[in-house]
C-alpha cells in the first residue's frame, strides 16, 4: 500500500483540481445535495420490507413494451409539465434513448429520470414505480449483465473481498436511529445505491465533516465489503464508461440491497463510518426473511393464473410464474411475458394491493422472523 500525503504542495497539485472539480459538479453521483437515500431497519420493519420486495419482483417481470415506455414519458411530462428544460430533456430521451445499453449512462445525469425513479422508490408508491417500469427494469437488466464482467475482472485481479464506500451527510438521529443502535442486524436500501472504489472520493461526498449545521448534521462514511466469491440476492457492477462521471469509479447497486451493520467509528468530531456487508446466498438470517417473500410469491403465482382467466377478450394470456426464490433477481430476466394489458383486464391490481395491504406479523413465521433478525 501506497500512503500518500495530501499535505505535500506536489500531490496538493495534483488533487486540487480533482477535487474541486467534483465538488462543483452538484449533478455528481453522491453529492450531498441529492435526496438521501433510504434505509429500512429489518429487524422492525418486516413487513414493510417484504411487501416492498414483493412489489419489486412482480415490476420486473412485467412485459417490457412501447405501450409501457409511453405510459413512462407520460408521467414524466405530467410531473414536469411546467419545467421547459426538463421537458426539453425527455423530448431528447425519447428521441435518442437506446434500451438497456444506455440506462446506467442516463441515471448518472441529474436528470427527470434519477429524480423521479429515486422519490417513488424513497416513497415506495407502487403506482408511480408500475409506471416507471420500463427504464427500472432496463437499469436492473443492464447492471445484471454488467456484474458477470465485473466479476470475471475482480477474479483475474485476485480481489476475493471488494471494498466500496458511499460518503453522505445525515442527521443525527437518522445515524443514531439506523446504525449506531443496530449493530448486527440487516438493514435494507430501496434506491439504487451508488458507492465508489475511491475512499478519498467517498470522504469529499460526506464533506469531510465540514457540514452546515453542526448541530444536528454529521458526515458518514459507509465503507462496503463484499466476498466476491458468493453469490448476492442483487446486482452490482462498476459503470466505468457508461457513467458521466468516470473519474469517480462508480460501483451501483440495484434496488433493495441489504446489508448487515457492523462497527460505527467516529473518525473526527464530525465524521463517522459505518461497516456495511452485503448479504449473500448463504446467510441465514437472511434466507429466514425471504423463505417467507417465497411463500408470499407462490400465492401471488396463483391469484394471477387465476385472475387471467378473467380476460374480458378471452385472449390469449402468457403468464410466466414469478420466480419464487429472491435470488434470482440477480440474473437472467429474459422470461417474463406479463403485459400492460393483461395487468389491467384482469382482477390483478385489485387482488394486489390487497395483498400489499396484508399484515405480515399475521403469519405465524413473522414473529420468528422478527426475533431472529
Amino acid at each position: 500500500m501506497t500512503v500518500v500525503d495530501i499535505t505535500n504542495e506536489a500531490v496538493q497539485r495534483v488533487i486540487t483540481p480533482w477535487k474541486t472539480f467534483i465538488l462543483k459538479e452538484k449533478t455528481s453521483l453522491q453529492s450531498p445535495t441529492k435526496p438521501l437515500i433510504y434505509v429500512r431497519d429489518l429487524s422492525a420493519n418486516n413487513e414493510a420490507f417484504l411487501s416492498f420486495q414483493l412489489a419489486l419482483d412482480i415490476i420486473l417481470r412485467l412485459d417490457r413494451n412501447d405501450f409501457a415506455r409511453q405510459e413512462m414519458l407520460s408521467m414524466c411530462r405530467t410531473k414536469f409539465s411546467h419545467d421547459r428544460f426538463t421537458l426539453a430533456k425527455i423530448d431528447r430521451f425519447e428521441m435518442n434513448y437506446q434500451s438497456e445499453q444506455d440506462a446506467a449512462k442516463w441515471y448518472t445525469y441529474d436528470s427527470f429520470l434519477y429524480r423521479l425513479l429515486n422519490e417513488v422508490l424513497r416513497t415506495e408508491t407502487v403506482d408511480h414505480i408500475f409506471k416507471l417500469r420500463y427504464y427500472i427494469q432496463d437499469l436492473h437488466n443492464q447492471l445484471a449483465l454488467m456484474q458477470i464482467d465485473y466479476l470475471k475482472q475482480l477474479q483475474r485481479n485476485n480481489t476475493p473481498i471488494l471494498k466500496l464506500y458511499r460518503g453522505q451527510v445525515m442527521t443525527r438521529n437518522e445515524f443514531e436511529n439506523n446504525f449506531r443502535v443496530n449493530k448486527g442486524n440487516l438493514i435494507s436500501m430501496n434506491n439504487f445505491l451508488s458507492t465508489t472504489t475511491d475512499r478519498y472520493v467517498a470522504r469529499l461526498f460526506a464533506s469531510d465533516g465540514n457540514v452546515e449545521n453542526l448541530e444536528t448534521q454529521i458526515s458518514v462514511l459507509y465503507e462496503i465489503e463484499i466476498d466476491t466469491s458468493l453469490p448476492h440476492s442483487v446486482p452490482f457492477a462498476e459503470l466505468g464508461d457508461q457513467s458521466i462521471f468516470e473519474q469517480e469509479n462508480e460501483v451501483l447497486f440495484s434496488m433493495g440491497a441489504v446489508f448487515r451493520i457492523g462497527e460505527t467509528c467516529e473518525e473526527h468530531r464530525y465524521l463517522w463510518t459505518v461497516k456495511l456487508t452485503l448479504t449473500t446466498e448463504e446467510d441465514e438470517q437472511w434466507n429466514v426473511l425471504t423463505e417467507h417473500l417465497s411463500e408470499e410469491q407462490k400465492m401471488t403465482n396463483q391469484i394471477s393464473r387465476q385472475t387471467s382467466m378473467l380476460d374480458e377478450e378471452n385472449e390469449d394470456i402468457k403468464i410466466t410464474p414469478i420466480a419464487t426464490n429472491r435470488k434470482k433477481r440477480s440474473r437472467s430476466f429474459d422470461d417474463r411475458h406479463y403485459s400492460k394489458r393483461e395487468f389491467r383486464r384482469s382482477r390483478w391490481p385489485e387482488t394486489f394491493r390487497i395483498r400489499m395491504n396484508r399484515r405480515f406479523d399475521e403469519h405465524p413465521d413473522f414473529q420468528l422472523i422478527h426475533k431472529e433478525i
